[in-house]
């Protein structure tokens, strides 16, 4: 795990490798993380916690520096990256998720068991990833796809850059599907929150020349969207 951390928080740039070693190593650091979550392994729950800050220092990052329709070597490569931090952190968003509904189960059942016999069944603890630690991450995943959705809607990107944008809205799409179980979560706050992303992130990107584009296509690759006109 150790070793996997270190490729996840080292910028392919620093490796005394080729970039195109470094930058696969990186990717792959990520994917098998972004598996090891989804598992929900105690270990890589923790390793997430401890490295918490730097995952929202790398968030800032892309807030504040990465544009998605600027076609540069350097942005290639963020944005290679971003898309597989993105899909970790996801599994992220589904485990923290996931210990709010057992924490209920805990204090309704003292402990929720598993196994065909009750009497010996292993009791199934909570994971130790709390919802308020998605909540940082997905404002940050928000205020970035709406900078991108608003680039696209005043040019291209490659396809790298759609790879990146797609990642964070999965991300943002999972934060809203979880966050409406959860504690204190009130309706008219989560409607008006899915409003205003429709309207200032998604309506931009699908009234974009860019989506036009893609959508085109896909008609001639695709048996669902042929008959789109």
């Amino acid at each position: 795990m150790t070793r996997l951390l270190t490729f996840m928080s080292v910028e392919p740039t620093e490796m005394a490798l080729p970039l195109s070693e470094a930058l696969q190593l990186s990717v792959a650091a990520h994917e098998l993380f972004s598996v090891l979550l989804g598992f929900g392994l105690m270990q890589a729950q923790e390793s997430l916690l401890s490295f918490l800050p730097l995952l929202i220092r790398h968030l800032h990052f892309y807030r504040d520096k990465v544009a998605i329709n600027e076609d540069t070597g350097s942005n290639q490569l963020n944005f290679e990256l971003g898309a597989h931090l993105f899909s970790s952190l996801r599994k992220a968003v589904s485990v923290a998720a996931t210990k709010t509904l057992l924490d209920r189960q805990v204090k309704q059942h003292a402990g929720l068991r598993v196994g065909l016999d009750e009497a010996h069944g292993e009791e199934l603890q909570p994971p130790i990833i709390e919802w308020g630690s998605a909540v940082p991450l997905a404002q940050l995943a928000i205020t970035c796809c709406l900078k991108w959705c608003t680039q696209l809607s005043r040019g291209h990107s490659s396809y790298a850059g759609l790879s990146l944008l797609g990642s964070a809205l999965l991300f943002t799409e999972n934060f809203f599907r979880k966050n409406k179980d959860q504690i204190g979560c009130s309706a008219p706050e989560y409607l008006s929150a899915i409003e205003d992303f429709y309207a200032k992130a998604l309506c931009p990107l699908l009234e974009s020349s860019c989506f036009s584009e893609l959508l085109s296509r896909a008609q001639a690759h695709s048996s669902l969207c042929s008959g789109l006109t």
